[in-house]
């Protein structure tokens, strides 16, 4: 055992040797990065929300935890008694626990017949789970979801708009600062919120082998981590993927296919859930080239229909991005 120095123990001066026993105490100086606090802002109109439909908001993946937060949203008045929130973890195992929250009123606005509602996200949530209909405690809180709990469907106004703050830790990532050719970066991490349907009360189509963009922090970043939830048609489970890339002015330099992993179907709507985590370096096949390839400064991330027909997204299909990044 030789080698240790007072610079990375004490107890133990210099090195020692063979046979000889000295008690020391070695110092882990790698400590979890404070939580993350994050914001955004989407549009939810104008859109009809079926009934029992869900809409991802949130997904910070199974290595991090949601422990505190605040939703904040408009809505017509005559929906105040069947839209709530769903308070999930989701692993690739499916929805492992769910309880549906309750959003209260703060305001109407009666010259437009819309209403203003809020709720706290205060881990851990006890209560009913709308998955399976009985008591369930949400104790790792992962994923958050806008829920149509009525028998009919709610039509959003141009002007209706959702807002959040999530305050989550990522205890994996225990660096706190990566120093590298003297500058010194420290982990950043930003959501992301993509209403996949972008026309007005209709639907819109991503195309075989159609690419949609939805991160790039630039070839001076490096992605080290996240997550990616969407809900889409269940018949798209086969063909839709991620696409993780290295991409600068002289183009793809890296890229590599992920598949996204089915967490749950809503047959009434005919939606499911899909997710990944978003674990650099990656491994696998190049879609640009078709050859093995390996991406490890990782910049972008697209969405990529690699089927031989459309995907045709409603207005409740949502993706929701986490990453944390490296920024300088």
């Amino acid at each position: 055992m030789a080698g240790y120095t007072t610079t990375y123990s004490s107890g133990c001066s210099g090195s020692i040797s063979a046979g000889q026993t000295i008690k020391c105490t070695i110092t882990n100086d790698d400590i979890p990065p404070p939580p993350f606090t994050d914001t955004q802002t989407a549009k939810l109109g104008k859109s009809s929300f079926s009934s029992e439909a869900l809409r991802p908001l949130i997904d910070v993946g199974p290595p991090s935890n949601i422990i505190g937060g605040h939703v904040s949203l408009s809505a017509p008045t005559s929906s105040s008694d069947q839209l709530k929130l769903i308070a999930a973890e989701s692993t690739d195992g499916g929805v492992q626990h769910a309880v549906a929250v309750n959003l209260t009123k703060t305001a109407d606005i009666t010259s437009t017949g819309q209403s203003l509602y809020h709720a706290d996200l205060r881990s851990p949530f006890s209560g009913i789970n709308p998955f399976t209909g009985t008591q369930d405690k949400v104790t790792h809180f992962t994923d958050l979801l806008l829920w149509n709990n009525g028998t009919s469907a709610i039509q959003f106004a141009g002007n209706d708009t959702i807002t959040m703050k999530a305050i989550f830790e990522q205890p994996l990532f225990v660096t706190p600062s990566v120093t590298s050719a003297g500058q010194t970066s420290s982990p950043a991490a930003n959501l992301g919120l993509l209403q996949l349907d972008s026309s007005a009360g209709g639907s819109s189509i991503l195309s075989s082998l159609g690419l949609m963009p939805l991160i790039d922090v630039g070839p001076s970043s490096n992605i080290i981590g996240g997550h990616v939830s969407l809900s889409s048609p269940t018949t798209s489970s086969n063909h839709l993927k991620l696409i993780a890339a290295e991409i600068t002015d002289g183009g793809v330099q890296h890229a590599v296919a992920v598949n996204l992993t089915k967490t749950a179907d809503i047959t009434s709507t005919g939606q499911s859930l899909y997710h990944t985590d978003l674990r650099s370096p990656f491994s696998g096949i190049n879609p640009f080239t078709g050859t093995q390839d390996r991406v490890t400064h990782f910049t972008d991330l697209l969405l990529w229909n690699n089927g031989t027909s459309s995907i045709v997204f409603s207005g409740d299909d949502y993706l929701t991005t986490e990453i944390i990044y490296l920024a300088r």
